[in-house]
């Protein structure tokens, strides 16, 4: 359109409406927008923000203090006095983790002295 150098191949654009149609689009595009700013609008007023429903129910929550809980009931008096344990306390693997794991090498060596791998 404005003629700098000689066209190759093709011949020069005697209108505008490349032009034309690049202004067309951005004007949708602004109309697009506009209703796209409209709704978030209408949006913000209409339902509160995360933070204020938060903020909402944190004042109702100190605003309503909750009930006490009753006492734990009966408890152990002096007449009460501890159980002595019948049994030493145990430690170490139970008999049973002792005879499974001795049995599994047993099973094992079996395996190895008849040839079945």
């Amino acid at each position: 359109m404005r003629g700098k150098a000689n066209p190759r191949g093709t011949k020069p654009t005697q209108d505008n409406t490349g032009t034309l149609a690049k202004a067309q689009v951005l004007r949708d595009a602004i109309e697009r927008v506009e209703v796209k700013l409209d709704r978030r609008e209408n949006m913000t007023t209409a339902t509160p923000m995360q933070a204020e429903v938060s903020r909402h129910a944190l004042e109702l929550k100190l605003s309503h203090q909750a009930p006490t809980h009753p006492d734990s009931g009966r408890s152990a008096s002096e007449g009460m006095r501890p159980k002595e344990r019948q049994k030493p306390l145990r430690i170490g693997p139970s008999k049973g983790q002792v005879g499974r794991v001795s049995q599994a090498g047993k099973v094992a060596q079996a395996r190895k002295d008849s040839g079945n791998r």
